[in-house]
């Protein structure tokens, strides 16, 4: 882990949730929009396949390894250890925590031969199309068709990102 302070400001739930991010994953973070900024750093997340699974029971949860946790107050910090404990307060007030009311764990989304090569490399896996569903845009209702037109590094004909009105089609990535 290395320790990213918050920027400051006076936003420390966004500041503090992007330093945290930042600090387990060694990432730079983009910049988060507040009132957004988890979901958008989920998606950001997705895209590298990697997420936050949310803890049902966070203020007694423990774990072996490197978490995040929301206080009462909004401040992310990060946790690690059974039991567990702060370990990194990117604001600067110290470890003490009074109520954990959120928690994250950092995970992949899938341990798939694509994602173990890493970017920018290609791994064969086999499999097989159970479904094909098309969305005219972002949480549109969606129709399942028996086949669709696909459009080299845009995505299917007739859906929301082969023509950029898809939720994460404002972001960098390959799409979806």
């Amino acid at each position: 882990m290395r320790e990213i302070a918050a920027a400051a400001g006076p936003d420390v739930e966004t500041a503090s949730l992007a330093a945290c991010v930042a600090s387990v994953l060694e990432l730079e973070v983009p910049p988060l929009t507040p009132g957004a900024a988890l979901l958008e750093v989920r998606q950001w997340l997705a895209q590298r396949n990697f997420g936050l699974a949310d803890i049902a029971d966070p203020q007694g949860f423990a774990w072996p390894g490197y978490w995040l946790a929301r206080d009462a107050g909004g401040r992310w910090v990060v946790m690690f250890g059974v039991p567990s404990a702060v370990v990194w307060d990117p604001t600067g007030r110290g470890t003490a925590v009074e109520a954990i009311v959120a928690g994250l764990l950092p995970a992949p989304l899938a341990l798939t031969p694509p994602m173990l090569a890493g970017p920018g490399t290609s791994a064969a896996v086999a499999g097989r199309v159970e479904l094909i569903c098309l969305a005219a845009g972002a949480e549109a209702p969606v129709t399942v068709v028996d086949q669709a037109r696909a459009l080299a590094g845009r995505g299917l004909d007739g859906d929301r990102y082969a023509a950029a009105r898809g939720t994460f089609s404002g972001g960098p990535g390959s799409g979806r």
